[in-house]
Formats: structure tokens, sequence, C-alpha cells
């Protein structure tokens, strides 16, 4: 059980996956996600609460980028705010660019590229749009 400030206690699987608004911001990431890299994404529950297993094109990158869609839910419910698609956007993009700067200062933005299937996700007009890092 996780207790949040106030009055406020919630366990994982209601924070995660029960919620109207939880299950509204996951069908949008599943169809962002399924528009941008052509992978058929379905997410099920033990994939949203504990990660991606299946041996898919982008399933590391699919993993980073769930880890932080659950970080943005979980500041929300903290916060006490109301779940945005778009604030998890631009936290994706912070913490994605954190880690581009990361990799060229460590000179491994190959293993950055590698890590993200040579394609990073920003945010633009509140969805995924993939941009290939060399460009």
């Amino acid at each position: 059980m996780v207790i949040f400030a106030g009055t406020h206690s919630l366990d994982h699987k209601i924070m995660f996956l029960r919620c109207s608004s939880i299950i509204a911001f996951w069908k949008t990431f599943q169809n962002c996600w399924t528009n941008k890299t052509k992978q058929q994404l379905t997410l099920s529950n033990s994939m949203i609460l504990y990660s991606v297993f299946d041996k898919t094109e982008h399933r590391y990158s699919l993993n980073c980028v769930l880890l932080i869609a659950k970080f943005s839910i979980h500041c929300s419910c903290l916060l006490d705010e109301k779940l945005s698609f778009d604030s998890f956007l631009i936290l994706l993009k912070e913490k994605l660019n954190i880690q581009k700067e990361i990799a060229f200062k460590n000179k491994s933005i190959a293993a950055f590229q590698k890590f993200f299937q040579r394609y990073y996700l920003t945010c633009n007009d509140d969805v995924f749009s993939l941009f290939c890092l060399t460009k």
C-alpha cells in the first residue's frame, strides 16, 4: 500500500491500472506507441506493472518509456494533480534529453542509439514523434 499526502491512500494496482483516467492514459499510450513504432502493442496489466519481457524490436526503449510513464502517474498522484498525457510527454522529453546528454558526454551515443533502436522519442502536438538520432 502506498500512502499519499493527506488522507489519500492507494495500492499500486489502483494507481496504475484501475482508475478510469489511468485506463484512458494507457490506451492513449498504447495507441501512440503503435502508431509511431508500427509495433502492435497491447499492454497487459502485467506489462504495465512489471515490464515487457517479449522479445520485441523496441522492448528496451518501451520498458524505459513505461517506467517514465509510471513515474509520471505516481507524481500526479502525489501532487494530487489531474493525470495528463501531455505532462507525461514533457517529462519523457526531459528524461530522454538527459540520457542523451549523458551518453554524449561519456562518448557513448552509439549505445544510446542502440538502446532506443536509433529512434528518439519526444513530444510534438501531444503525440509521440520518432526522430532518427542521426538527423
